[in-house]
């Protein structure tokens, strides 16, 4: 920690320079300055976390669990950590993993309507992107993970409602969309489109 003490300055100009080569899409060299980054001040969590956020980009999901458990042990205590090593387990297939980090996430959240509702949004898209995957389980989880966060976000509660019923789950998917419908503002395009879902499965034997 006191090489980190002497010299944040310096650690701090890598991951920047880091940023700005992730910004023009150079990866290559954003890597190369968060390493060296972690391998000069290996106390420096900062470090850890952008370069667990790039080997998640490339896919090498054992690489960000590695750097981001350490950014956990060693910085302070952040919220965004643990949902995005929670992600991590998602991808692996680990969901009772997964489950503890985003619990432990959530309860890092200040209680603001705000920071609940950006929260939400985070896991609510990562929920839809497990939608277009075809894999409705995990998009169910990601999206009650969402509503027990911040439950007056209707987008999610219209992803849990598509994921129950692509698995055939219709008294759960009827709940959903009747909370959608309910939040969703008048002017809302994608209600119609909750209304012909509802109304097919309420008219279902």
């Amino acid at each position: 920690m006191d090489v980190v003490k002497k010299s944040p300055v310096k650690a701090r100009t890598l991951i920047n320079l880091g940023l700005a080569y992730e910004a023009n899409k150079m990866q290559e060299d954003a890597a190369k300055n968060y390493l060296l980054a972690a391998r000069l001040y290996p106390e420096y969590a900062p470090a850890h976390s952008n370069l667990a956020a790039l080997y998640y980009k490339k896919g090498l999901l054992d690489d960000a669990e590695r750097e981001l458990k350490l950014a956990i042990i060693l910085g302070p205590p952040f919220e965004d950590l643990h949902r995005r090593l929670g992600f991590v387990y998602m991808q692996k297939g680990l969901i009772s993993e997964a489950k503890r980090e985003f619990e432990r996430g959530i309860a890092l959240l200040p209680n603001h309507p705000d920071a609940l509702r950006r929260a939400a949004i985070v896991y609510t898209n990562e929920g839809f992107s497990y939608t277009d995957r075809g894999d409705f389980k995990r998009a169910a989880l990601l999206h009650n993970t969402a509503i027990s966060i911040y439950p007056i976000y209707p987008d999610a509660h219209y992803g849990a409602a598509m994921s129950y019923e692509a698995m055939g789950q219709k008294e759960e998917a009827i709940l959903h969309w009747q909370e959608y419908l309910r939040l969703a503002p008048a002017g809302e395009p994608f209600r119609s489109d909750a209304m012909e879902h509802l109304k097919k499965l309420q008219t279902q034997p």
